[in-house]
């Protein structure tokens, strides 16, 4: 039979929980220990553990942490049956929100996830009336988490206000030496230290630049040498070293030798590093020297950290617009150096070395300049063929191609017949004429005879003349060689004027080159220039050609105003392959420049004109 716990014990309970709460030390695993022998005290139980349950898994399934224990549980005792239990039933008051008992062992929430549990010995008191003492217990745990975030603001809102304080007594300095005596000066006070030194990156190595409480520090002296030590092991490792004469705090990570070493010169100091970052980088250190029982708190620490955040930036420019000329000019020079070659910014720094290597060669490394003109091969002898007279083409048996022989091949041969009646024509009034002035003599008629005489030799002009027509009708190939143009096989019967180009004919292989070289270039070109021509139908195979003439008067050519120059092939091999009328490019050499000037010389050119340069 189970007995109600008193109203008044309750009470009782209550008021102890709240003293407990009130005024147990900051540690919270101290507060869960002094909190689980309170509810054990006023439960009369034989145990009692707190416990945790952790998020739900995705079966459900939940870890439970034990976070205080009366009696306390030592690591070489096994874990009690009843603790297990206990963990499976915290699970589920999580999960419910209510209390459950099962046997001896009662399970209640308190202050959201945590749960306690109590071993009850049987008979002692009623599993619903522990569960209630367990929820007074959760509210004093809630009270103590809410006296611990005061406190931490507390602590934080007092150290913000002595970092803010350091920040402008130092700010309101307008030298480097005045600003880092101030901040050594103020964060001493603010802090209660023994002594606060400042040091910066000088080169490889740290500088002491400052002490509290000092116009100017000696280096020459063993403790000055001993701090910048410190300073060095702090800066090469880039966080924050605390050691006293002992060694550093228990499960610290870093290296504090010399850190332990400043700390033996001077019993009962306790130092902490702090580095000094600009951009991520440590760029310095503070070194704060206090006594071993008052070492920095974290929020003595993190006050610090936002007071050296805040005043690097201005202690560093301080610092170079101090220094002599001489010496900034060599500190842009490292840091350029520094940034060139440093592991940051690959692809800006291999693209500005790319650039720069690229500009550097263009004005230094040279290049043949070479003049760029459509070329046209044309053969070395050729003859053209026109119209002998406006007339009817007849026929035309030659074709291009065609070997042609020197007054043998017929080319063409023009429409004869109205010629023939003009002919006959004229051999009848040569004729009558005569027939006239024979009469005329003969019957003493001089002046009749005369005229006669006349028109008879006018009318044997006009013979002759459309006899030599007749005969020129029939055109005959002029020179012997190969026919390059000319196949008039859909003009047959069709018109031609006289002087009409018909045929064009080449005599031998040899060719000859014509070049347009454009007008902004033929100051940089004369007879003599030798270059390479790439023709369309083989651009692969360039021929070595040579200007021989140049005309002295400028021609139009496919909208572009030139000269027109000719140049011959130097190898007869290249000729094997070519034929008149191919066309191409040829590229003169001019000169050896720089290819800057190579690459510019159009836009520069462009340039002068537009700007009267």
């Amino acid at each position: 039979m189970t007995r109600a716990v008193p109203t008044e014990r309750s009470a009782t309970g209550a008021a102890r929980l709240v003293r407990a709460a009130a005024s147990s030390p900051g540690d919270p695993a101290e507060f869960h220990a002094l909190l689980a022998d309170t509810v054990r005290t006023l439960t009369g139980a034989r145990a009692v553990a707190l416990l945790r349950p952790g998020a739900p898994a995705p079966d459900g399934a939940r870890d439970v942490d034990l976070l205080g224990m009366c009696p306390a549980l030592s690591a070489a005792m096994p874990t009690p049956a009843w603790l297990e239990q206990a963990a499976a039933m915290a699970a589920r008051v999580a999960r419910s929100g209510a209390w459950e008992s099962a046997g001896s062992i009662v399970v209640a929430p308190m202050d959201s996830l945590v749960g306690a549990v109590v071993l009850a010995p049987d008979g002692v008191a009623d599993p619903r009336a522990v569960a209630e003492t367990i929820t007074l217990a959760g509210a004093s745990l809630a009270l103590f988490e809410a006296r611990r975030v005061l406190e931490v603001e507390r602590s934080d809102s007092l150290a913000s206000r002595a970092a803010l304080r350091v920040v402008a007594a130092a700010g309101a300095q307008d030298r480097f030496h005045a600003i880092a005596t101030a901040l050594c000066d103020e964060v001493c006070a603010a802090w209660n230290a023994e002594r606060v030194s400042l040091g910066l990156l000088d080169s490889r190595f740290v500088r002491l630049e400052s002490v509290s409480h000092t116009d100017k520090p000696v280096r020459s002296t063993e403790l000055s040498r001993a701090v910048e030590a410190a300073m060095d092991e702090c800066l090469d490792q880039d966080e924050d070293i605390d050691a006293g004469a002992e060694g550093p705090p228990a499960g610290a990570v870093f290296i504090a030798r010399q850190t332990i070493e400043l700390a033996r010169r001077q019993p009962g100091v306790w130092v902490s590093s702090l580095p000094v970052r600009l951009r991520g980088a440590p760029v310095g250190v503070l070194v704060v020297e206090r006594r071993t029982d008052r070492p920095l708190s974290a929020p003595e620490r993190d006050g610090a950290r936002l007071t050296l955040d805040l005043l690097a930036p201005r202690l560093i420019e301080s610092k170079r617009r101090d220094r002599w000329i001489g010496a900034r000019a060599a500190d842009e020079l490292r840091g350029w150096g520094a940034w060139v070659v440093g592991p940051r910014h690959t692809w800006a720094k291999l693209g500005s070395a790319a650039v720069f290597a690229l500009i550097a060669g263009s004005l230094l490394l040279h290049g043949t300049d070479r003049a760029v003109a459509p070329a046209l091969l044309l053969a070395q002898d050729l003859r053209v063929v026109p119209a002998p007279f406006d007339g009817t083409l007849a026929e035309a048996p030659a074709r291009p191609g065609d070997a042609v022989d020197a007054g043998r091949t017929v080319l063409a041969r023009l429409e004869t017949s109205e010629l023939a009646l003009q002919l006959a024509e004229a051999a009848a009034a040569r004729a009558a004429a005569e027939r006239r002035a024979a009469i005329a003599r003969s019957e003493g008629k001089a002046a009749d005879a005369l005229i006669a005489e006349a028109s008879a030799r006018e009318a044997g002009a006009r013979e002759d003349l459309l006899r030599a027509r007749t005969e020129s009708a029939r055109i005959l190939a002029p020179i012997s060689g190969v026919i390059t143009r000319g196949d008039l096989r859909e003009r047959v019967g069709g018109a031609v004027r006289l002087g009409e180009p018909l045929f064009e004919i080449a005599a031998g292989a040899a060719l000859r080159v014509q070049v347009h070289i454009p007008e902004d270039r033929i100051a940089d070109l004369g007879v003599g220039a030798r270059g390479t021509l790439s023709t369309t139908a083989r651009p692969d195979a360039d021929a070595a050609i040579t200007i021989v003439s140049i005309d002295p008067a400028a021609t139009e050519s496919d909208g572009r105003t030139g000269f027109r120059a000719e140049a011959r092939l130097d190898s007869e091999a290249d000729q094997t392959w070519m034929r008149p009328g191919m066309e191409g490019v040829a590229r003169l050499d001019v000169a050896r420049r720089p290819y800057a000037w190579i690459w510019t010389r159009r836009t520069v050119n462009w340039l002068r004109m537009a700007l009267w340069l």
